[in-house]
C-alpha cells in the first residue's frame, strides 16, 4: 500500500509539472517496441530533461480524474507507460 501512495504522489507531481504527457503500450503487440529500443527511448528522453515510466492503468486513471482531465479510459487497456 505504501508503495501506491509513492507512486501516486509522484505521478500527481510529474503531471503537476508537465505539459505533454505520451501514453504508451510499452509492451503489448501494439507496441512491438524491444527492450534495446525502449532503452534507447529512455535515453533519448533523459537527454532532454524527460521521463518514461511505467505506472497502473488504475493509478494513471485515479490521477487523471483527480486532475479533471477524462476520456483516456481506452487507452489505459494495455499496459501504460508515460
Amino acid at each position: 500500500m505504501a508503495r501506491k501512495g509513492a507512486i501516486l504522489k509522484e505521478l500527481r507531481e510529474k503531471f503537476a509539472k508537465t505539459s505533454i504527457i505520451v501514453f504508451t503500450d510499452y509492451r503489448g503487440p501494439k507496441s512491438g517496441l524491444t527492450v534495446k529500443e525502449i532503452t534507447e527511448l529512455r535515453r533519448a528522453l533523459r537527454a532532454v530533461d524527460a521521463d518514461y515510466k511505467i505506472a497502473k492503468n488504475t493509478l494513471i486513471s485515479k490521477v487523471l480524474k483527480e486532475r479533471g482531465v477524462e476520456g483516456f479510459d481506452s487507452y489505459l487497456e494495455e499496459p501504460t507507460a508515460l
